[in-house]
């Protein structure tokens, strides 16, 4: 007897890819949003060439969620 499966289109729509841009790591706050702005992205992506190698290293990603979270987490 067959079995009816679950239908994953519906979770495959909610499933979206983001932008992102790149930001050194000495960007600030405001520049991060800035490039996010400016490059119509969800996120920056921290990053720097390895003088060794010369391969990029990641150090993390930053949304504006994020940040809006940590502002509005600092002014309590």
């Amino acid at each position: 007897m067959a079995r009816d499966l679950p239908n994953p289109l519906p979770a495959l729509a909610e499933i979206r890819r983001w932008t992102f841009a790149p930001a050194p790591m000495q960007a600030t706050v405001r520049q991060a949003m800035d490039i996010m702005r400016t490059n119509t992205a969800e996120a920056v992506c921290i990053d720097e060439r390895s003088p060794n190698t010369g391969k990029r290293i990641l150090h993390g990603l930053l949304t504006r969620e994020n940040i809006k979270k940590f502002s509005l987490a600092s002014m309590l």
